[in-house]
């Protein structure tokens, strides 16, 4: 003979509740995973944003590439310019080709200084000033695993 689990006709109450507590615990947990997630090294699928780069027309911005040292070097897209020289060629573009953004790409170590200089000359100007930056994994060498830096990849494709 065989044992055969059987359920009353009309279950009580007290399975409902048991029920429902399963299903609370299973919410919790799925719930809470996307949050402890980072913490416990597990990778995400994070949202992706995107920046206002993607609005301004390539003809309408101009890129000013600048590093530390003494003094910083700058180049204003390929050609390299002096920071004195940098409101005349700007005045220039803005009168050419109608520049109206600035996307500043600057090496971290870069002075506080010459960034709010750079933007008092921005706005002399009338055009506006983005700040961009590299990852950090690109500044210590590790970009892709390239032994290319991708600045030159696109220099010469250029």
């Amino acid at each position: 003979m065989r044992a055969q689990l059987t359920l009353p006709e009309r279950p009580s109450a007290l399975y409902l509740l048991a029920v429902l507590d399963i299903i609370a615990v299973l919410l919790i947990f799925f719930a809470l995973v996307p949050a402890v997630a980072d913490q416990a090294g597990v990778p995400l699928n994070k949202m992706k944003f995107s920046s206002r780069m993607d609005t301004i027309a390539p003809e309408k911005r101009v890129s000013l590439f600048g590093r530390a040292g003494s003094p910083p070097r700058f180049h204003l897209g390929r050609k390299k310019i002096d920071f004195e020289d940098l409101a005349d060629e700007l005045m220039r573009l803005k009168e050419a080709r109608g520049i109206e953004v600035l996307v500043a790409v600057l090496d971290q170590n870069m002075k506080f200084g010459l960034l709010s200089e750079l933007e008092i000359l921005a706005d002399e100007v009338g055009v506006e000033v983005i700040l961009g930056g590299r990852f950090e994994m690109e500044n210590a060498g590790f970009g892709g695993l390239r032994e290319t830096s991708p600045e030159e990849e696109i220099l010469s494709n250029e």
